[in-house]
């Protein structure tokens, strides 16, 4: 470790700021083969170069910067051209069912109950306590009746 308090003399009117440096202390030509030995089982045949020698970094020649774009925004595409098909999807979907279903509103659906002014259907009386057909409504009687 390297310290340095700077310079703060007398009657100077420069002064140099205080620092610490932490000095290496890994052996490159050690670290390397340490490398080489546990990630490469011991056989050094890799060529360390950052960067192949032809590529400066540049794009390709030939491509254009629309191609490029397109390249690097292509999974955004992709996602928002999926969504709208499936909204796309959807509403047709719905639409179908709507005009099927005499067009009601697909969330409501068929209706399961009969209004109370509707008559009964075919076949249906109403049944007295034995099981039996009740000749009348008005014969119908509360249980709690009895009590009061």
């Amino acid at each position: 470790m390297l310290i340095d308090y700077g310079d703060f003399v007398d009657g100077t009117s420069t002064t140099a700021n205080p620092y610490i440096q932490l000095l290496a202390t890994t052996d490159l030509t050690e670290a390397h083969q340490d490398f080489v030995n546990v990630r490469m089982g011991g056989k050094d045949d890799a060529n360390w170069e950052l960067l192949p020698p032809s590529s400066t970094g540049s794009p390709p020649k030939g491509e254009s910067q629309f191609v490029r774009r397109i390249k690097y925004y292509w999974p955004i595409i992709a996602g928002v051209a999926g969504f709208l098909i499936l909204v796309i999807v959807i509403s047709c979907l719905c639409m179908r069912r709507r005009k099927r279903s005499g067009g009601r509103p697909f969330w409501r659906g068929k209706r399961s109950y009969q209004p109370l002014h509707d008559p009964a259907p075919v076949g249906m009386q109403p049944l007295g306590n034995d099981g039996a057909p009740r000749q009348s409504v008005s014969d119908y009687r509360n249980p709690w009746d009895s009590r009061h």
